[in-house]
């Protein structure tokens, strides 16, 4: 079985707001422990796929607030504080975060069907005809 978006984005249109916030605790959790991690600085990617997931998951507030924790938590790694190394981290992760978490947690539209476009040009066609023949 393949994990597509589409799939992901269905389990979040059954998700109730308990398993909502869940996925959002777990993601925020993820995204910290991944980020935080000072001695292993090539462990952010896997941050910044928690942050994607949570968005995707649980909407894009899950992914901006797994993104913000996550900066925070590469700062925090990164010491002394307020050091450029430190600053230049956080800033990264976030960003990097927020544009996933933007992307991946736009607000997902109700199924709905599109009309036929061989019947919307059949209603137009009379209307037009009329219009035609009232002019001359």
């Amino acid at each position: 079985m393949r994990l597509t978006l589409e799939r992901l984005v269905f389990v979040r249109r059954r998700l109730s707001s308990t398993g909502r916030f869940a996925l959002t605790a777990f993601a925020l959790a993820v995204a910290v422990a991944f980020a935080g991690c000072p001695r292993l600085p090539e462990l952010a990617p896997f941050a910044l796929v928690a942050v994607g997931l949570g968005a995707v998951l649980a909407g894009r507030g899950a992914g901006l607030a797994a993104a913000l924790a996550a900066g925070l938590a590469a700062y925090l790694a990164h010491p002394p504080y307020g050091s450029s190394g430190a600053i230049a981290a956080s800033i990264t992760v976030f960003v990097a975060g927020a544009v996933l978490a933007w992307i991946f947690g736009a607000p997902v539209e109700a199924d709905h069907e599109w009309p036929d476009p061989a019947a919307i040009v059949s209603r137009c066609l009379p209307a037009a005809r009329s219009a035609r023949a009232s002019r001359r």
